[in-house]
């Protein structure tokens, strides 16, 4: 799993560094999004575009906890208390046009919320393992052909992935 990153960050995060977050901002990372953590504090990686609900989502950069100017801590830290976004929602990665993906940690769905109308999210994965493996395939695909959005849209890709659910 996490095949589609291409460099680590440099900052370790540790175990402590998250059960402090979760207390801080009252949620609770699954055991996949800490193993995540754990093993790249956030990461560069090749974009990925992947289909969810007969849309098209990609996503561009995690971000890193505890370091870094646009850190979810610091995310959470400062949209948490303008009230932006709800408790229990982390920050998770970057898209192509700025928004970003969240972990609603209460009910362990994936959401993109655009910067401009947070109120407006759009559900991009059932869950954080579903948004992972949605990731690696896309990824995988991509490898096997030079044009990412043909692979997407000649197989019946929609509906691959989306009957697994």
């Amino acid at each position: 799993m996490f095949d589609f990153i291409r460099i680590q960050h440099p900052d370790p995060i540790s175990e402590q560094d998250l059960d402090e977050m979760e207390r801080q901002y009252d949620l609770q990372i699954p055991s996949i999004l800490r193993d995540f953590y754990f093993s790249c504090n956030g990461c560069d990686m090749h974009p990925i575009v992947y289909p969810f609900n007969h849309q098209l989502f990609t996503v561009m950069h995690f971000l890193p906890v505890l370091s870094g100017w646009m850190s979810a801590d610091h995310i959470l830290e400062l949209y948490t208390l303008s009230g932006r976004i709800s408790r229990g929602f982390w920050p998770l990665a970057t898209s192509e046009n700025g928004d970003d993906f969240y972990l609603d940690t209460r009910k362990n769905q994936v959401y993109l919320l655009s910067y401009d109308h947070p109120d407006a999210m759009v559900l991009a994965a059932y869950s954080i393992e579903d948004f992972f493996q949605r990731l690696d395939r896309s990824f995988a695909l991509r490898k096997d052909d030079n044009n990412p959005m043909k692979s997407l849209l000649e197989l019946d890709y929609f509906s691959d992935f989306d009957q697994n659910k």
